[in-house]
């Protein structure tokens, strides 16, 4: 309440185009730290300047939100960006990581603050791009009180994974990174993994946010979240009408935990596993632990197994309601493993065909025999299980030396 208070002290505030509303540095050559940028035009048009400290776009002379970014980007500490009610459509096709083209990148810690019927929309037909992407140096952003929509990666761009059609929290070497969204929509967004979001590591926290329309493409996993070896909490929220190859709504493959509560989760599809969530460890990390409280699953499908969830870890249940799920093979409601139903059961000659051509996303070579049947066969999915050694010679015991 006190930073709506704030805000919409600010916006009534006089102020001329472009200027930095609170805080102001006296230093013209470096932006002020901990301001708050206000926007005040839907056009899409970059900086002209990101080290003055003046949200000024070229060749309007506006604050745009893309301007209002390049600016917070070259602060090292927390901004504020205030963004009107409005459509905010992106329009500047190409890839980088500065938010000059493409994608608006946030590379230092922000906090965006929408106003309800705030709308960025990714245009991703046009850009090719997603709509948000979190860098590495981000460390902790907050996006609020706003729609995102319309991001599409597609999987065909050379140096730009096909993640997050959403948003992408791409933290390769920061593990204190946070995401917060709240009173948030993600719809009609698309890439192979995560298409509402995805997020390689770091920490989401999703509080009354809608994630819906969303698809991961290309049997990809993760309609609408695939958090990737993150830790996701997501409370008082609705995931519906998604689709993926596993985990319709979401995606929890070589994760740490997931806590999900008072959400609702209902009409997202899996063609393979996991009609609302899917819950599959990695072999580098086995355990994943899923804990649903007072929610609500309901009318999710699978054409596999697990119309509701297909588990092959822990899952702790409590007041929570499975209702009218189905599934083709096994588990209308849930469907548990100790193995996957997915290892070994993809199609060899898909796997062998552009743009897969025997790899998976992280370069691995397919197929391999991941049940160990002396059959080499192409998993279900986006990333092929590597089976250990154990797996493959599992009549050997120990003491045993190999030379």
């Amino acid at each position: 309440m006190l930073v709506d208070q704030s805000l919409a002290t600010v916006q009534a505030a006089p102020q001329q185009a472009g200027t930095i509303i609170a805080n102001a540095g006296t230093d013209p050559e470096r932006p002020a730290l901990n301001n708050v940028y206000v926007v005040n035009s839907t056009l899409d048009e970059p900086d002209a300047d990101p080290s003055n400290g003046i949200c000024f776009s070229t060749p309007s002379g506006q604050c745009t939100l893309r301007a209002a970014i390049m600016q917070a980007n070259f602060a090292t500490d927390p901004n504020t960006i205030a963004v009107p009610s409005g459509i905010y459509l992106l329009t500047r096709s190409g890839y980088d990581d500065t938010a000059l083209v493409g994608d608006l990148d946030i590379a230092a810690p922000l906090t965006i603050q929408g106003a309800g019927v705030t709308i960025v929309d990714g245009n991703g037909t046009v850009t090719g791009d997603r709509v948000f992407h979190v860098v590495d140096s981000a460390g902790n952003v907050s996006l609020s009180a706003m729609t995102i929509r319309n991001g599409s990666v597609p999987t065909t761009i050379a140096g730009d994974p096909s993640w997050g059609g959403g948003i992408l929290v791409n933290n390769l070497s920061v593990s204190s990174l946070t995401l917060h969204l709240s009173d948030v929509i993600l719809e009609g967004n698309a890439a192979l993994m995560g298409g509402g979001l995805y997020a390689s590591t770091g920490t989401i926290d999703l509080k009354n946010t809608t994630i819906r329309t969303n698809t991961a493409i290309e049997n990809g996993p993760g309609g609408g979240i695939d958090p990737a070896a993150s830790t996701l909490t997501i409370r008082d929220s609705q995931v519906y009408s998604n689709s993926a190859y596993n985990g319709g709504g979401v995606a929890l493959e070589g994760m740490l935990n997931t806590r999900i509560e008072r959400s609702e989760f209902y009409s997202n599809t899996a063609a393979g596993t996991g009609g609302s969530i899917a819950n599959g460890p990695t072999f580098d990390n086995p355990i994943n632990p899923l804990t649903l409280m007072d929610s609500n699953l309901h009318d999710n499908f699978s054409s596999f197994s697990g119309g509701a969830i297909s588990t092959n870890s822990t899952l702790a249940l409590s007041r929570t309601v499975l209702n009218a799920n189905h599934a083709v093979y096994k588990g209308g409601g849930i469907y548990t493993n100790p193995g996957s139903a997915a290892i070994d059961n993809g199609d060899n000659a898909a796997c062998a065909a552009a743009p897969i051509s025997n790899l998976d996303q992280r370069g691995v070579l397919r197929p391999l025999d991941g049940n160990g049947d002396g059959i080499a066969i192409c998993d279900i999915g986006a990333v092929e299980r590597r089976p250990s050694y154990s797996d493959l010679v599992p009549w050997l015991y120990l003491p045993l030396i190999l030379r």
